[in-house]
């Protein structure tokens, strides 16, 4: 999960519609790999930070 600065949960996507539409199109295991991947990088206990 994605969470502010502040502490709320991020719960939306930027460009939405663009989003919904690139996800239909994916395979469920394109999907599990993507995850896998991104839990992984996420776990590995690195500090993570966007601008």
């Amino acid at each position: 999960m994605l969470y502010l600065i502040e502490g709320k949960q991020i719960t939306v996507v930027a460009y939405e519609k663009s989003f919904k539409q690139r996800m239909k199109s994916l395979n469920n295991e394109d999907y599990r790999v993507i995850v896998e991947e991104l839990n992984r990088v996420i776990d590995c206990g690195e500090v993570h930070t966007s601008s």
